[in-house]
């Protein structure tokens, strides 16, 4: 046991990828407790390459044992600026089946193939062109369970 508690090393519960389309690319930057939970910012050609590469990024931190074991990876995704008052959907499903409901009241729901049929489909909602989609998914569910243990 250290002497002083700034030897002990917090683990991360959160991260969070904020994901934006700026000039026909998708961006990501991070959100945690800490930069050292933190991947490298990065940008790719489709919604879709950012996300399946900022997850491929996360779970490299994950195993590294830096996060708790009920971690969870969070992606906050604006296709456009995010207006006062408007729509959250939560995003759940996968690929060939994604959905994604209005967390805000209107419990409206939209579903495509695909990330980026979801922004379409988004943009056709009442408000849906200032809303904002997030995708929550636990670390535990993207890799097997012992993967995340580095002790």
């Amino acid at each position: 046991m250290p002497l002083f508690r700034r030897n002990v090393r917090r683990k991360c519960g959160l991260l969070t990828g904020v994901v934006s389309e700026r000039r026909g690319k998708w961006e990501i930057f991070w959100i945690a407790e800490s930069t050292r939970y933190e991947p490298r910012q990065f940008s790719a050609a489709s919604l879709t390459e950012v996300a399946d590469q900022a997850t491929t990024a996360a779970l490299v931190k994950y195993m590294t044992g830096s996060y708790v074991p009920d971690a969870e990876l969070q992606f906050a995704i604006y296709p456009w600026d995010y207006g006062r008052d408007a729509p959250m959907y939560d995003i759940s499903g996968g690929p060939g089946e994604f959905r994604a409901r209005d967390i805000q009241g209107s419990d409206r729901e939209i579903a495509a193939e695909s990330l980026e049929g979801l922004v379409v489909a988004l943009s056709a909602e009442p408000s849906g062109s200032v809303a904002m989609l997030r995708w929550v998914r636990p670390f535990a569910a993207l890799s097997p369970v012992e993967t995340w243990r580095n002790d």
